[in-house]
Parts: C-alpha cells; sequence; structure tokens
C-alpha cells in the first residue's frame, strides 16, 4: 500500500486541480455547505480517476513479484510450501528455473484474462463504457 502512496496521491491531486473553481463559488452562491460541496461536485468530477486507480492498484496486484520472491528467498516456487506463489511468480518459474515455456505461456495468457475480465466487469459496473 505504502509503495503506491505517492502515485496515488499525484493522480488524485491532479484531478482535483482539473475542477473549476466556478463550481465550488456556484454552489457556495447557493448556499451548499462544504460537505455538500465535496459529495455533489468534487467526488462524482474525481469518479474517472478513481476508476483508473482502482484498476491500476489491481493489476499491480496480480502482478506482485519482487517482494515475494526476495520474501520467499530467491525463489520463485513460493516459499513455504507454496504460500507465497502468484500467478507472476509461477510464469517465472516456468520460463527460467525450470523452463517450461508451454506452461509459462499458458500462466501469461490466464494472467491476461483474469486482469482483462477485473477490468471489463469494473468498467461496466461503473458505467464507464
Amino acid at each position: 500500500m505504502w509503495t503506491t502512496l505517492g502515485y496515488n496521491m499525484l493522480i488524485c491531486l491532479a484531478g482535483l486541480q482539473s475542477i473549476p473553481t466556478e463550481l465550488y463559488e456556484a454552489a457556495m452562491m447557493d448556499g451548499a455547505g462544504s460537505f455538500r460541496r465535496w459529495r455533489y461536485i468534487t467526488i462524482p468530477l474525481m469518479r474517472n480517476n478513481f476508476i483508473f486507480l482502482f484498476i491500476t492498484g489491481i493489476i499491480s496486484g496480480f502482478s506482485r513479484f519482487t517482494d515475494l520472491y526476495i520474501l520467499s528467498g530467491n525463489s520463485s516456487s513460493g516459499k513455504p510450501a507454496g504460500s507465497l506463489q502468484t500467478i507472476l511468480m509461477y510464469i517465472y518459474q516456468y520460463s527460467f528455473e525450470n523452463p517450461s515455456y508451454g506452461l509459462s505461456c499458458a500462466g501469461a495468457v490466464i494472467l491476461f484474462i483474469i486482469v482483462f475480465t477485473v477490468t471489463a466487469i469494473n468498467l461496466k459496473v461503473t458505467k464507464t463504457i
């Protein structure tokens, strides 16, 4: 979580700066309080930023490798007893440590299908498509 905090903050800051200040001024003139301005202006206009951050977070979650590789003692088998092995470590294991390119290619295709499906479902649920 801490590794992407700066990136997420930068994306959110860019989204906040893209909101026109005239909207906040008009809401203040209409008598909207700070919570209503946040609820009805900031959150809806930041929606696309949140969707983008959610999708990139899901993708980075599926592609965790380095920290788990180091924790398992520089072995992609996910020691102890495969409990730390992710699909990316599986692809690495059957590409470089125990070369079986068919299995590693199948793992890569499965990873693509999972990420594509999760992204499509997210975009459908959020009505972005």
